[in-house]
């Protein structure tokens, strides 16, 4: 799922001697986390806890919060990250962006904005194909970006229930580049090829 939050706290105690502390087994701790001002008119009475497992990297839903004014208020059992979140069912989405001309658009973002979730960001490959997971039941905001952060595209899409094919998009007048390629090798101060480095090319600033 994808989870849209209505506030996180990260929550670290520590002794005297700066060792880590936590709640004793059994115990529980009460938590009052603010929700955002811009979330407090569609903030619900009742909300999903979720802390974030550093051994695995992924949320896991925990627990509840009650909605005290302009706070949520839940206990907890361990200190961590914890995040107030309502999740939403997650739909697949791919397409197409072409040029005015009927080619591919490529070198280009994506962005998918969710009211109340956020933006996710992808590139398109050299078919100028788009593919990826969004939320279920959204209208979404879909663009494209070129390198100079000129948006090429902007269309409301959704809402889906299900995978679905979005077909061709056409991006606006001008929206086509000429490239140059770039070749080389790179070498360290003792002419030894590079094993791990990085190529950049900057252009102004």
């Amino acid at each position: 799922v994808a989870l849209a939050t209505y506030g996180m706290m990260a929550v670290e105690l520590t002794g005297t001697d700066g060792s880590p502390l936590n709640l004793a087994s059994g115990s529980k701790a009460e938590l009052s986390i603010p929700i955002p001002s811009q979330l407090q008119g569609s903030a619900p009475n009742e909300i999903p806890l979720w802390h974030f497992d550093e051994t695995t990297g992924l949320w896991r839903e925990e627990g509840f919060a009650i909605r005290q004014g302009n706070a949520y208020v839940g206990e907890v059992s361990h200190f961590s990250f914890w995040n107030c979140d309502v999740p939403y069912p997650l739909v697949n989405i791919e397409g197409t962006i072409l040029t005015p001309d009927g080619n591919p658009l490529i070198n280009v973002w994506v962005r998918v904005t969710v009211a109340m979730v956020g933006s996710g960001y992808g590139t398109v490959d050299d078919n100028g194909y788009f593919n990826g997971a969004v939320p279920a039941g959204q209208t979404l905001l879909l663009e494209a970006i070129d390198p100079c952060y000129q948006v090429l595209l902007s269309q409301s899409i959704g809402p889906f229930t299900s995978d679905t094919d979005l077909g061709n998009f056409t991006a606006i007048s001008g929206s086509t580049f000429n490239y140059t390629e770039v070749s080389g090798s790179m070498v360290n101060c003792d002419n030894e090829p590079v094993v791990n480095g990085i190529f950049r090319i900057c252009q102004g600033n």
